[in-house]
This record gives C-alpha cells, structure tokens and sequence, in this order.
C-alpha cells in the first residue's frame, strides 16, 4: 500500500500482521537465526519511556523552563499471545521446552502405590506412569474398590469399596510415549531474543512495515488463566536492549516499509 501526502484517511493505521522470535540460546544469549511463528498474536505495543531533567530558570518570578535535558530513554514491547502451544506456554511461564517420553513398560507385576505404605481411602495416588493399563489390583474390583484416572495416571480407593486402609499393588503395562514436551515453570528465568513483526498485505489502512528488534529481553506480566470461560491468552512484557553489533543509532529497532508490490512465484 503506497504512502499519501497528509492529509489522508490512507494514513490512517489499523495493523494487523505476524511476529515471528528467535529466541537466544539460553546457555550463550547469541541468537540462532532461526526465527519461530507466533501464531495469533492478538495485540503488538511499543512504548518509549523517555525520562528528562528539567531546569526551572531562577532569574525571574516565572520561574520557566531554563533547560531539558534527555537523561535516558526505554523501549517497551507489549504482546498478547493468542495460541497458548507449549513454546508459548513456557515463555509465559519463564520457562523452556524439552522432549518429553515415557519408556515403554510392558509388564509390570507389582507397581507401587503410595511409596508402599498403607492408602487412605478416597485420596488419589500417582502410579508413575500416564495413561497406564491396570489390569488388576490384588483382588479389588475395577470401577467399584478402585478407580484410575487414565492420563494423569491416578488411582483412587473410594469408601464405598470394598478396599481396606492396607498396603496395594498394581499389575499392568503403560505404553510408551513420544512426541511430548515438557517445560518447568521459572526454568529459564532471563529470555532473550529477536522479535520481527510484518504488516499483513491486506490490512486495512495504514502504511505496510517490517520491525525489527535486535534483542528483547522478554517476561510474562499478568494472570495465565488455565480455566476460565474465555480464551486464554499469555502477556509479554519486552525491554528493548541495545545491540552493540550495529552501528551507533541502529542499536535498537528498525522499521522499514514493505514494497507496495510483491514478487509472487510463477
């Protein structure tokens, strides 16, 4: 979308576009040119905190303004993280993701309940695997003296059973799993990255951008709601940092206007 001269309703902005981050090597806080979707981001904010030191002239009963100095100025980023996938999760909770697997276990004759102590009952007990097959529990009846709930893994004895407060095993398999991720939350206490945000080609108005900025420190603000009768979305507070490898005046951000016209693919 080409620019007006003001004024003109055309320059008017209402954006709408993708953001991509390449998040830094937790270990060397070097990028790894690989920059990672998003997905909906549901607002983009930047905000520049600029602190001054005034100087009230003492030479007349004004009092006036006798000097303004910049003393220091801050970029503040603010996104709103509409897809909550394990990436987002864990840069909501200040955390990193991993792999995640279960070993196989196809045959297990005497599966500890309770560390091997003697069970309450209606409490729930952990098996030590997700999603396992208990095929047997002494001579307890599935459903009525014991319940499992299957991908937490639990086990309950509820009080209408039949089930005494004593010490139980399980018998059974839990299947492998592959695939999975896991995170920890405040295992990644300082995040760093690229953050690049592109206008969408079809907004509505307003002038077309690319921003660039070279590192952002990034930290969750607000409430992760995990229940709720809404979408759940994760804020991030970003602090823009200087980069020290581009020259003096471009340590910060960049903003260039995308071409009107788009190479398209024969």
């Amino acid at each position: 979308m080409p620019t007006q001269p003001t004024p003109n309703p055309q320059n008017l902005y209402l954006g709408a576009g993708e953001v991509w981050l390449d998040r830094f090597d937790p270990v060397t806080f070097l990028p790894t040119g690989s920059y990672r979707h998003l997905g909906d981001v549901d607002s983009l904010e930047l905000n520049t905190v600029v602190k001054s030191l005034e100087k009230k002239s003492s030479m007349d009963g004004a009092r006036g303004t006798y000097a303004n100095v910049i003393v220091s100025a801050d970029i503040d980023v603010t996104l709103k993280l509409a897809e909550l996938d394990p990436e987002n999760f864990a840069l909501a909770m200040l955390g990193s993701t991993a792999p995640w697997t279960q070993a196989i276990a196809a045959s297990i004759s005497a599966g500890v309940i309770n560390n091997g102590n003697a069970i309450v009952l209606d409490r729930w007990y952990d098996l030590g695997y997700l999603n396992p097959h208990v095929t047997s529990v002494g001579s307890l009846l599935a459903g009525v003296d014991y319940v499992v709930d299957y991908p937490t893994g639990m086990i309950k004895f509820p009080s209408t059973g039949t089930a005494a407060a004593a010490v139980y095993t399980w018998v059974g398999t839990a299947p492998a799993v592959t695939g999975g991720k896991v995170w920890y939350g405040l295992g990644a206490i300082e995040t760093y990255g690229a953050l690049r945000y592109r206008s969408a080609a079809n907004q509505i108005t307003g002038v077309q951008m690319l921003l660039d900025i070279w590192n952002i420190q990034l930290m969750p603000e607000g409430n992760l709601q995990l229940i709720a009768e809404q979408f759940g979305e994760a804020t991030l507070k970003g602090k823009v940092q200087v980069d020290t490898t581009k020259p003096v005046g471009q340590r910060y951000y960049r903003v260039r206007q995308l071409p009107s016209s788009v190479y398209v693919p024969a």
